[in-house]
């Protein structure tokens, strides 16, 4: 009795493609759920993140104002804003899993890992007075005025009701660029190969 081996490879694989769909699509969606949540964890600890989300009270933790004022006042946000929450909205669910058809001649199963990119976020967080400009962007790059910003503690100043801009210098120094939103969609991307492999 002769065996045709061409056709019953491509009936085992005609019935393990399934199988084998269903268990990478498992384990990606798991390593999707995992490397977010630590996305996630990682945007909330982040200084840039705490010291925007504290308002205008808030004291300048992430050092880039040289620990004179703070961030929310500084980038000139209105008191009822809530930019964090506008980046952070962005982030979740945003790691998608796309399963691509299946070759079941080869037994290879390709998929699509989206995520979020820095051109997304920097597109849904314009300056409140520089609407082409994106202060995520800016936090990275640098954001000028820091020698004319003057911190107000009480009373309604400016759009924040924090701060407002003076007409000269009124100090020396500059803004103190930091990594924000890059390391963290750096991260990421390690995170998800990392998770893979294991």
């Amino acid at each position: 009795m002769k065996i045709n081996k061409k056709g019953l490879n491509v009936e085992l694989g005609r019935q393990l493609a399934p199988i084998l769909k269903r268990k990478v699509q498992t384990k990606l969606i798991r390593v999707a759920r995992e490397v977010e949540a630590m996305l996630i964890k990682e945007f909330d600890s982040h200084p840039v993140t705490k010291e925007i989300k504290g308002g205008e009270g808030s004291g300048n933790i992430s050092g880039t104002l040289g620990g004179y004022g703070n961030l929310f006042s500084y980038i000139g946000f209105s008191d009822s804003d809530n930019p964090i929450e506008i980046v952070r909205s962005l982030l979740v669910n945003s790691v998608k899993v796309q399963m691509l058809p299946p070759n079941s001649k080869e037994m290879i199963q390709s998929a699509i890992i989206s995520l979020p990119t820095k051109a997304q976020i920097e597109a849904a967080t314009p300056l409140p007075w520089a609407g082409g400009r994106s202060w995520v962007k800016g936090i990275e790059e640098g954001i000028s005025g820091l020698g004319q910003y003057l911190r107000k503690e009480s009373g309604r100043h400016g759009r924040s009701g924090g701060g407002v801009q003076a007409e000269e210098n009124v100090r020396g120094g500059g803004f103190r660029r930091v990594d924000y939103l890059s390391g963290i969609l750096h991260s990421l991307t390690q995170n998800i190969t990392a998770a893979i492999k294991r």
